[in-house]
């Protein structure tokens, strides 16, 4: 798992120092628009549905899988964007933010997938327990 963290991380980072020397300004973040607690929420809440299309989708092995968890992104992005910038994935965050050293909101952008991925993995459980 550490070396997924590390993929991920590496990855974003290549990504945000790509955009940044392309474009000559610094790479764009999640910044949370509304009250950190909405922020907050809407990372949860974002995180939670994509965890949990996720987990359905290889459980079931659906066909169309990568359909729906690119419906969720999409989703996410135009629901909750406004609110957090939509991050859903603390290295789609944390890339960026240690480029441009704006650390501030970091704890949304940590612990909301957290949480949301949690909650997701309880919900999917008991979904298989209730078959």
């Amino acid at each position: 798992m550490a070396a997924y963290w590390g993929a991920q991380l590496l990855g974003g980072l290549v990504g945000a120092g790509l955009a940044s020397l392309l474009s000559l300004e610094a790479p764009a973040l999640g910044t949370p628009k509304a009250a950190s607690g909405g922020a907050f929420l809407a990372e949860v809440l974002g995180t939670f549905l994509l965890v949990l299309v996720i987990l359905v989708a290889v459980h079931q092995r659906l066909a169309w899988g990568g359909v729906a968890i690119g419906l969720v992104v999409t989703m996410a992005a135009l629901a909750f964007g406004a609110l957090s910038g939509a991050s859903i994935n603390p290295a789609r965050w944390l890339a960026p933010a240690l480029l441009s050293g704006r650390l501030e909101e970091a704890w949304i952008y940590l612990l909301a997938p957290l949480v949301g991925g949690a909650l997701a993995a309880w919900v999917h459980g008991l979904l298989l327990r209730a078959r």
